[in-house]
């Protein structure tokens, strides 16, 4: 994990920021199959996200390039102390409420990867529990042939089973766990239902790595009158 510290003048942009990343040392790191988000933030692994950086996947393997607009450092605004302690960062009375026009505001900044691993065969795709008695429609009931170890709010994608219609992510469904081999994906918005019943195909599982912890610090900008 890389930790990156980045000063601006306040209204300033920049499209010049450019990272590379090996993994292990000296193998670059592919990113091509992986979503690449990189925020802003006002806390230490909070949810709270102030805004995102523009990035851009180069043609090298593991170059990337981020991008900061001068309105963006025009609308970081003020801190609050959660998550400062976490990077050794002093938060102090002078630092409280503080504006970028004044002394200067350090934010917080993390540079996440989204990236899909492979998980368990699937050994079916059978009814599962009931959802509405009336229309007469179930969930998806997946057996894996090995354990998942999923948990309920993991992210799954459904490849190569025998309906095509199962084949698919499922990024805002909850999961219901039955057993060490058995889970049911949990509809949203009516979706997924059970049709049929499927055999074969994989799962892979949604991964999250954060590869930088960064600050990113707006100085005022110096102007003569």
């Amino acid at each position: 994990m890389e930790s990156i510290n980045v000063t601006v003048r306040e209204g300033d942009s920049f499209d010049e920021l450019f990272l590379v990343f090996e993994k292990p040392l000296g193998t670059a790191r592919n990113f091509t199959n992986s979503t690449l988000l990189a925020q802003i933030k006002e806390t230490f692994g909070g949810n709270e996200v102030l805004d995102v950086w523009n990035i851009i996947k180069l043609d090298q393997t593991g170059h990337l390039k981020l991008g900061l607009t001068s309105n963006q450092t025009e609308a970081l605004a003020r801190n609050i102390s959660l998550g400062y302690s976490d990077r050794e960062l002093t938060y102090d009375v002078s630092r409280q409420a503080v504006d970028p026009g004044d002394a200067g505001a350090v934010f917080l900044w993390d540079l996440k990867e989204l990236f899909f691993v492979d998980g368990p065969v699937i050994s079916s795709v059978t009814q599962g529990a009931l959802i509405s008695a009336e229309l007469g429609t179930y969930r998806l009931r997946v057996t894996t042939v090995t354990p998942h170890r999923l948990a309920s709010s993991d992210v799954v994608r459904i490849n190569g089973t025998t309906v095509g219609g199962y084949n698919a992510t499922y990024a805002t469904n909850s999961l219901s766990i039955i057993s060490g081999t058995v889970f049911d994906i949990v509809p949203f918005a009516n979706v997924p239902v059970f049709s049929s019943n499927a055999t074969g195909g994989t799962l892979q599982v949604l991964k999250e790595d954060t590869i930088v912890l960064g600050t990113l610090q707006v100085k005022p900008r110096i102007t003569s009158l």
